[in-house]
């Protein structure tokens, strides 16, 4: 069987980059809700397999579930949507 770094690398894409953002959901401390938090990770595509991608990684791997409100995958020089706009403008 061929592995994915394997296949990134055949396809000739293993060094396209993209940004993944994704927004958690705020954690509730002494009976009130932190804000929700954005994490944005740009990276090659073969890089996301390394151990210090692994958050990255695992969002991909579960998708939107429980604490994670949205996951966006996009290449680099996407612009900022207006949802992200409104929320970083809101911390």
């Amino acid at each position: 069987t061929i592995d994915i770094a394997e296949a990134l690398c055949l396809c000739r894409v293993s060094n396209r980059r993209v940004c993944v953002r994704w927004w958690k959901l705020g954690r509730w401390v002494y009976g009130f809700r932190q804000r929700d938090e954005v994490r944005v990770n740009r990276v090659s595509l073969l890089d996301i397999l390394k151990p210090e991608n692994q958050e990255t990684l695992w969002v991909l791997e579960r998708g939107v579930v429980h604490e994670v409100l949205r996951v966006q995958i996009s290449t680099e020089d996407v612009q900022i949507s207006g949802w992200e706009f409104n929320f970083q403008h809101l911390r």
